[in-house]
């Protein structure tokens, strides 16, 4: 009914979207290929069903989505996008259709994970390594040109989400779960831009193989305040609070998104693997017979529901209210990709979150010194304990429960200095509500006086102006 003028840039892309839909009215055919429980069933673990993921849900009510099992030899050729989810232990078989169906031109849609949450596979979670719940398909990647590490996860302290933990204490920062704004995502790509905010959790990182020959595009980004930390780290994580530990920021930005386009060459140059045979009249391609176009992200958990969206009950039914991008962004590259390969990027939606960036700014910096201090209290209260225990081995009187004067001084002087550390903590919280506490008085100062002042003066400026015309 009309073209929004907000996006104006992609309007090029908006036209010839709608003559393809038209010249195409069935439904792009999906081919989906995940080890994760996306689409339901029965759950052993809880012996109750499970209902498809939201995203998967949604996918299905605009896309004609065909489930692909791990184990397939053959993907159809009216497949018009691929979808990867969390690849791992994919038969050679299995392997070399993706690769056969990338080089026939294949559009990819990819979600890899060093440490991926909702990975049933490993067995009991409470005994699997972090290692065990990451994606393999190093062979394709580096086919493709795209590098990953799936032994590392990286760590955001400048855009780290605050979680619940098990506990039931309060919420504390979490530099592995990341709330990626607008200055994350590429806003010069049809898939993210317009885009509010994407949630990841224990996310890992993508990089360009040198000599591959493709375009590689970032789409989302870490902020300078990161660094790679092993995946083992995040096994068996019950205080967050410990990631800061040795923290260490790289000043660098890793790439958790990008869009790979180009022509590469076969994973198999050894020809098809041994017990696949293909069929009569066809060989197996060496090189890319139509440019690939490939969209991969270093994140499997963007699609698990409770990262962006809440369920609540309205008379009877569920609805589903999202608190993230993420399902805009799945469905924005599948509709991109599900096109024709003319067309060129972006669909964008409007935002609808706009933190205060500066009070964020002052939050953590205070955290960070917070956190540095309440270490540093624990090493002291530690060396004291050890400091006592030396002193009680070198008493003579082993039953004796009365402190000797050397224990009670050690005692005194721990109190006294423990007492001057909380004073510390104490003044970089208050520190932190006085900063907040003054930039709210300046724009307060700034609406309520200053502008109306201004605007005053400069209607009274006016006013004497016409009255000086006449005369």
């Amino acid at each position: 009914p009309f073209f929004d003028p907000s996006k104006q840039r992609f309007l090029e892309y908006d036209v010839s979207r709608l003559i393809y839909q038209l010249a195409h009215p069935q439904k792009p055919v999906v081919a989906w290929l995940s080890t994760l429980p996306m689409t339901g069933g029965f759950d052993p673990r809880s012996g109750q069903m499970r209902q498809p993921w939201v995203v998967y849900r949604q996918a299905e009510q605009l896309f004609d989505v065909q489930t692909l099992q791990p184990n397939a030899t053959a993907i159809a050729p009216d497949v018009r996008v691929l979808v990867l989810v969390d690849p791992k232990n994919l038969s050679p078989a299995t392997q070399f259709a993706i690769d056969q169906y990338a080089l026939r031109g294949g559009h990819i849609l990819a979600f890899v994970d060093p440490d991926a949450e909702a990975d049933q596979s490993a067995g009991n979670p409470m005994q699997s390594m972090g290692a065990d719940r990451a994606s393999h398909m190093p062979k394709l990647l580096a086919a493709w040109g795209v590098g990953f590490d799936p032994q590392e996860v990286i760590a955001d302290r400048g855009q780290a989400l605050n979680v619940a933990m098990r506990d039931g204490g309060p919420p504390v920062e979490d530099v592995a779960f990341l709330g990626l704004g607008k200055p994350s995502l590429s806003q010069s790509d049809v898939i993210t831009a317009g885009l509010s905010n994407v949630n990841v959790a224990t996310a890992g990182y993508l990089t360009p193989l040198k000599g591959a020959g493709v375009k590689f595009e970032p789409l989302m980004q870490s902020s300078t305040d990161a660094q790679p930390m092993p995946a083992q780290r995040f096994t068996m994580l019950l205080d967050p609070t410990t990631l800061l530990n040795g923290f260490k920021p790289t000043g660098r930005r890793y790439i958790i998104g990008a869009r790979v386009t180009g022509t590469v060459k076969t994973a198999f140059p050894d020809g098809p693997p041994q017990g696949v045979t293909l069929p009569a009249g066809r060989r197996d391609l060496k090189a890319s017979d139509k440019p690939l176009n490939l969209v991969i992200f270093a994140d499997t958990d963007l699609l698990s529901d409770y990262l962006w969206v809440r369920e609540e009950e309205l008379f009877g039914q569920q609805i589903f209210a999202a608190q993230a991008s993420n399902g805009d962004l799945v469905l924005n590259a599948l509709d991109n990709l599900a096109g024709s390969s003319d067309l060129i990027s972006v669909r964008g939606r409007a935002g609808f979150t706009r933190p205060f960036l500066r009070v964020q700014a002052l939050q953590r910096a205070a955290d960070a010194r917070f956190h540095d201090q309440e270490t540093q209290l624990q090493q002291e209260l530690q060396q004291t304990q050890q400091q006592l225990t030396l002193l009680q081995s070198k008493r003579n009187d082993k039953s004796a429960l009365i402190l000797t004067p050397a224990q009670q001084q050690e005692i005194e002087h721990f109190e006294a200095e423990r007492l001057q550390i909380r004073k510390r903590l104490r003044a970089v919280q208050a520190g932190l509500v006085s900063d907040i506490d003054r930039l709210g008085t300046e724009l307060k100062v700034i609406d309520i006086i200053v502008m109306p002042g201004v605007f005053a003066l400069v209607a009274l400026l006016i006013a004497a102006l016409r009255r000086r015309r006449p005369a």
